[in-house]
């Protein structure tokens, strides 16, 4: 698991490089689900998250910080999605 498709991508080449095959030798899992994921080969499997949706609960503590307003300590759940393509072999 690679913490971003970016880093996730960078490991795809490194293993290219040194003969490992992905996903037969090595499986890769990204983050974010970049339009890149899906053209790189094998394609990237990804964990989709709401980036509006978490832009949006930042926006809205900020605001209230910069209006001196004290935000409430609370948990935000969203929801995240696997999008599985090629990158990871089933075990």
């Amino acid at each position: 698991f690679a913490a971003n498709d970016q880093m996730a991508i960078g490991v795809l080449a490194a293993a290219r490089a040194t003969g490992l095959k992905v996903p037969q030798d090595l499986s890769v899992i990204g983050c974010d689900d970049i339009e890149a994921s899906s053209l790189v080969e094998p394609p990237l499997t990804t964990i989709k998250q709401p980036i509006e949706e978490m832009g949006k609960n930042a926006a809205e503590i900020i605001i209230k910080l910069i209006h001196k307003e004290k935000p409430a300590h609370r948990r935000i759940l969203l929801k995240t999605s696997l999008i599985e393509r090629s990158s990871c072999r089933a075990l």
